[in-house]
């Protein structure tokens, strides 16, 4: 069993940045830049309606993958949002993704990340079918109650 305490490779506040950690923070990374060139050069949000979780789109019309697009948005006037889902991927998920591996690790994280949006679509199509939900926050949740199950004393 991996022990948390003894971590290997790139440990910066107790987290362990591992690659598959690190293509999805570059990846939500890259998707949060796409996000303020198209609304603050390009003043053309279109696609992000498109990939935003509203459960309007996905009961209604069928857009059933913005169950998993919606991870990688996170809210443009709010650099908090996406530090702390980040910061969150990084302290728990490095540790993770070497107990299972990198593949059982993205499986796990995309897996939470849809039930919490299944459960944000099912939801809201009765309280709030026009909002959008966006970021990684289910998905981070879910590895922060995964790590605390595994390594509890």
């Amino acid at each position: 069993m991996i022990d948390p305490s003894q971590a290997r490779g790139r440990s910066l506040f107790g987290g362990v940045l591992t690659p598959m950690v690190k293509a999805l923070m570059i990846s939500i990374v890259a998707v949060y830049a796409l996000e303020l060139i198209s609304l603050n050069w390009l003043e053309d949000p279109r696609w992000i309606g498109v990939l935003w979780l509203m459960p309007a789109d996905v009961v209604g019309r069928g857009w059933a993958w913005q169950i998993l697009s919606y991870m990688w948005l996170h809210d443009p006037l709010s650099p908090w949002h996406i530090v702390l889902n980040l910061f969150g991927l990084y302290m728990f998920g490095g540790f993770l993704e070497r107990r299972w591996g990198p593949w059982a690790f993205l499986r796990f994280f995309l897996i939470t990340g849809a039930v919490a949006g299944l459960t944000v679509a099912a939801a809201g199509w009765f309280y709030y079918p026009f909002n959008p939900t966006i970021g990684c926050s289910g998905g981070v949740l879910a590895l922060i109650v995964a790590f605390g199950i595994i390594y509890a004393a």
